[in-house]
């Protein structure tokens, strides 16, 4: 977000409700109470508050420098392993959706699935050189 950025749940007054799955992220992330405030009043939030409630992570000057964040980030996300951000979205996914005990299990398995990837192997490799 910029400093001058503000995010604001206006579904309530188009006459919608929040949809894909936006009532439930915002609890996990906010809780009940918060969550309520936020949709039911159609409280605009500061950038500030937004990353003060864990809703951005980030706030930068102006529209100039949140594009030059924007492409640093993607240019760090292409120099990871596809099969390992695909595991680890995974993981997360179980750490926050299952039963602990089969979370832990299933990190074991997309540990198992991301080990000896492409860019894993080429590491390897090279530490072995």
């Amino acid at each position: 977000m910029t400093e001058r950025s503000s995010l604001e749940f206006r579904q309530l007054k188009a006459g919608l409700a929040c949809g894909y799955g936006t009532t439930k992220r915002l609890c996990d992330l906010i809780g009940l109470a918060r969550a309520q405030q936020l949709i039911y009043q159609c409280t605009a939030l500061t950038a500030v508050e937004a990353r003060r409630l864990g809703l951005c992570s980030e706030i930068v000057e102006d529209e100039f420098e949140l594009q030059a964040s924007i492409d640093a980030a993607v240019a760090r996300w292409r120099q990871l392993a596809p099969e390992a951000v695909a595991a680890q979205k995974s993981m997360f996914w179980s750490a926050t959706q299952i039963h602990p005990g089969a979370a832990r299990h299933a990190e074991l398995v997309y540990f198992r699935q991301a080990w000896g990837n492409p860019q894993h192997r080429d590491l390897l490799e090279r530490f072995k050189a």
